[in-house]
Formats: C-alpha cells, sequence, structure tokens
C-alpha cells in the first residue's frame, strides 16, 4: 500500500485482491445492459465512452437492486476500512461508510475525464476508483492525474504549489481520496479502459467494532 500525503489531503493506491476484483468483473459482464446508461454533465468525454450507474443520485436517482451487488458492495466496504486503518487517516473506529453513487465508465480511443471532484458540497467523505480494464501497451496518457492542493478547502486550481500526482493504471489498482480532490485523465490510447467508481458518505456510529454491512 502506498500512500501520498501533501498538506491535509492523500491519496491511498494499491492493489485488490484478485477474487473480488474477479467477482466485480463478473457482475459487469452479466448485468451491464439493467444498468442506467448517462453521461450527460458528468466528466467521461468523448464519442467513445460510456457511463453506467449502479446507485446514482440527484435528479433522475437510479438504484439497481442486486445481491450480487450488496455482496460486492459489502466486501468492497471492508477492505477500504482496512486500507484506512492501517493508513491512521480516519478515526475509523467511530465512523461508518454509506455508498452514495456508484458506477463504471469504459472508455475507448481518445476518450477522457474533465478535471472535476466527487464532492457535491459534501464536506466528509471518500471517493474510490477500481481499474478493472486498462490499454496496453502501458502508457502516459492512460493515467490518472490527481491535483493535491495544500489547502483543500480552496476552489482555486491555481493556488500556490499544488502538487500533481500521476497514477499509472494496472488491473486491480484501487485508488481511495477525500472526494474534493480535483482529478481527470488524458485521452486515452486505442483499446478498452474500464474503471468501477464508487462515493460514499461518513457519518459517526455508536458502536465498539466496525459495521461493514
Amino acid at each position: 500500500m502506498k500512500i501520498i500525503e501533501y498538506g491535509n489531503n492523500w491519496l491511498i493506491e494499491d492493489q485488490l485482491d484478485n477474487e473480488l476484483l474477479n467477482d466485480i468483473k463478473n457482475f459487469f459482464d452479466k448485468h451491464l445492459d439493467f444498468l442506467h446508461s448517462d453521461k450527460e454533465g458528468y466528466s467521461t468525454t468523448g464519442d467513445n465512452a460510456k457511463q453506467y450507474w449502479i446507485e446514482k443520485i440527484g435528479e433522475n436517482p437510479f438504484y439497481y437492486k442486486n445481491k450480487e451487488h450488496e455482496d460486492i458492495q459489502r466486501r468492497l466496504k471492508k477492505e477500504i476500512y482496512g486500507r484506512l486503518k492501517a493508513a491512521s487517516l480516519l478515526k475509523i473506529d467511530n465512523v461508518g461508510l454509506k455508498q452514495n453513487g456508484a458506477w463504471t465508465v469504459i472508455g475507448q480511443e481518445g476518450s477522457y475525464h474533465t478535471i472535476h471532484d466527487h464532492c457535491e458540497g459534501r464536506i466528509n467523505g471518500i471517493s474510490i476508483v477500481l481499474y478493472l480494464n486498462v490499454p496496453e501497451p502501458k502508457h502516459k496518457s492512460n493515467s490518472t492525474f490527481f491535483v493535491l492542493r495544500a489547502d483543500p478547502s480552496s476552489h482555486l486550481i491555481k493556488q500556490t504549489c499544488p502538487k500533481i500526482v500521476n497514477i499509472a493504471p494496472d488491473v486491480g489498482k484501487i485508488l481511495i481520496f477525500p472526494p474534493h480532490i480535483l482529478h481527470g485523465t488524458y485521452p486515452q490510447t486505442k483499446g478498452i479502459r474500464q474503471t468501477f467508481n464508487v462515493d460514499y458518505n461518513i457519518f459517526p456510529i455508536i458502536k465498539s467494532s466496525l459495521n461493514y454491512s
């Protein structure tokens, strides 16, 4: 597990276990046609890019109720808890995570993400990006870039001394970060680039042990 910190910002980079990774990939292989397809107003850009929602909030909300996804969600939250606890980035014994949006993006040559965040007015939260497929051979254009600002409360991209971090994609690589961090991708090379993306709200819990359900 790799932890990148800059000011009050942080980013966790790690590898998800193959069993859970394969279950997530199989879920999308079987259920993609039943999910809500919509990229209008989001960062996903390009005629060759599609965005499919498991859970969509805001206007025209959508939720795909499915036992496979509920099992994946439970196991994935447990993996995230473990990494946050190991990194000592949150008082993990006192908080819970509630899914607040889940989707997959499938891009082909030339597609990309404009710079954006997942904050949507939320103060506390966690976002994840998991790579399910990446173009080969590896190329810098397929990287995801993060803008780590010393003052996360500032919305100025040109704030003094931001740190730009480029993350090279690998199948199974998981990125965990606060939702206010700006990030995006470059126009990708030929091939398929698919990610699984989940946002979580953080809420206090009054329990002596963690609740992964």
